[in-house]
């Protein structure tokens, strides 16, 4: 099976369930803290879907993915972007006016 997820990599993702009880067993089963509350989000069709934002490495996440009674609303892989943004020292991101050479 190719991998969808890069097993090393930290995500944040919004969980989803029509069921509250589905959704706390998941996170009890895995032991994933949550990052906030449960909430109850409403469908424009009236119907609730139950929700909580989580911490997760990607291997777990491969593993979620594929239970049936769980939905993965939103996705942000926070490895990536600490990759992807260049840093100086002490933290601060580099300016976008300092990466254009000066002319």
């Amino acid at each position: 099976m190719l991998s969808t997820f890069v097993a090393a990599d930290v995500y944040r993702v919004m969980l989803g369930a029509g069921r509250l009880d589905a959704l706390s067993q998941t996170l009890q089963a895995y032991a994933l803290p949550a990052e906030g509350s449960l909430r109850q989000l409403r469908r424009d069709d009236g119907s609730g879907v139950w929700v909580v934002t989580v911490l997760i490495d990607g291997e777990t996440l491969e593993r979620i993915s594929l239970l049936q009674a769980l939905s993965l609303m939103q996705i942000d892989n926070i490895s990536a972007r600490l990759r992807a943004v260049p840093t100086l020292p002490g933290g601060g991101a580099l300016p976008p006016a300092a990466s254009q050479p000066a002319a």
